[in-house]
């Protein structure tokens, strides 16, 4: 499976600040660790458009390890070389220990040229790579373009009550946790079905 891949980060070779996954199909991985200093470049351009609360960085790469757990083998691609740097330093959790992923190789794409609604924001910018390199990227038809933005936006708000209850929460509930954790794959798996659905509705 193809992923694409976008960062944002703290000034060069500053702190990884958020990243955003999508793979062929459309299903997507967006989180961020926030930044307590940014840069004034950043707190400029890239803070006030997250979008997201920040989680935890050990938070960030169990849900990782989950985003990734479905498939078999992955190529990640990237149009600049620090997004596949900041994508291995998540893997690695402390000395000698990773998170598991599948199969994993790895490209850098320097002829990916794609624009984005929203400049500087990982999800934005990915979803920009994924319309022009992505084989299931053709246009969706009305409906069912409607139909994933309300589940897009459904994502988003679950993702951030998910994020707000683990923090408030650590610790405590266990069953809930993973309650909440569910609710958010469900909606991350319904906007991927919806992928190859649409694309087979245009080529009819």
């Amino acid at each position: 499976m193809k992923i694409w891949i976008d960062t944002e980060f703290n000034e060069f070779r500053g702190a990884l600040i958020s990243m955003a996954l999508i793979d062929e199909n459309g299903r997507e991985f967006y989180r961020s660790v926030g930044c307590e200093s940014p840069g004034a470049w950043v707190a400029e351009n890239v803070m006030p458009i997250i979008g997201i609360d920040p989680i935890p960085i050990q938070q960030f790469q169990t849900e990782l390890q989950d985003w990734l757990s479905i498939y078999d083998a992955i190529h990640v691609i990237a149009d600049w070389p620090e997004d596949i740097q900041y994508f291995c330093q998540v893997l690695i959790t402390g000395p000698g220990v990773r998170i598991n992923t599948p199969l994993l190789t790895m490209e850098v794409d320097r002829s990916i040229n794609a624009p984005s609604d929203l400049p500087h924001n990982a999800l934005a910018d990915v979803r920009g790579i994924w319309k022009v390199c992505a084989p299931t990227a053709a246009p969706e038809n009305g409906e069912l373009a409607n139909l994933r933005e309300a589940l897009q936006t459904g994502l988003e708000a679950a993702q951030q009550v998910a994020a707000s209850f683990h923090e408030t929460y650590y610790g405590y509930y266990p069953d809930k946790h993973a309650s909440v954790d569910e609710d958010v794959k469900c909606i991350e798996d319904a906007i991927a079905t919806l992928a190859p659905i649409a694309q087979q509705k245009e080529s009819t």
